[in-house]
């Protein structure tokens, strides 16, 4: 079982997981290559600047368990937690390609 976008990530999560034979479950707001939410971005300390062009980026919100229920390795660093989440409403960890282009 993948993840669902449905209702609250831990609820939705406990009740896929009482599903016998099911492992692993997570939320998320989008399953990958199914579009969703784009937006531009500012690095933290940028000051904004209605004129400058800003490179779009694809937002997704998941619960922590979404990468192992779909079966993405983690490729570097560590994984986030509910604890980890960013204190800032609207920030949040860049993909490896816009990471990349910063």
């Amino acid at each position: 079982m993948s993840c669902s976008a449905t209702g609250s990530g831990s609820a939705a999560s406990a009740r896929i997981l009482a599903i016998p034979g099911v492992r692993e479950a997570g939320v998320t707001t989008k399953l990958p290559l199914n579009g969703g939410t784009n937006g531009s971005y500012l690095v933290e300390g940028e000051k904004y600047d209605a004129k400058a062009p800003r490179p779009l980026v694809e937002r997704s919100w998941v619960t922590s368990e979404c990468f192992g229920a779909m079966g993405i390795p983690l490729r570097a660093g560590r994984l986030f937690t509910a604890a980890s989440a960013p204190a800032k409403s609207g920030s949040g960890w860049p993909s490896e390609p816009t990471a990349c282009a910063l």
